[in-house]
């Protein structure tokens, strides 16, 4: 009988203190200094992903790069027109 009223209180116990964490971590994610801060950290890490991705380009020159962005096509990544002008220079 004891063993069985100390079960159930350590399930009230057990069930209070879940809830008591569900309920801040509620609180935390809806807060506004946690939304903001998580806003500008992920803008932040997106930036610097593209940074780095945009540094990852060993084998096309500029000229090359650019073209790519003006028209999106990659075949001017193979092939260097160098009598074409460029608009962007």
């Amino acid at each position: 009988m004891l063993h069985l009223i100390l079960k159930i209180i350590i399930g009230i116990i057990l069930f209070f203190a879940i809830l008591y964490l569900v309920l801040n971590l509620l609180f935390l994610i809806s807060s506004k200094e946690y939304r903001k801060w998580f806003w500008e950290e992920s803008v932040r890490k997106a930036k610097e992903d593209e940074r780095k991705r945009r540094e990852k380009k060993p084998y096309w020159t500029d000229r090359q790069y650019k073209r790519y962005l003006r028209t999106g096509s990659r075949n001017h990544l193979v092939y260097d027109y160098e009598d074409e002008e460029d608009d962007d220079e």
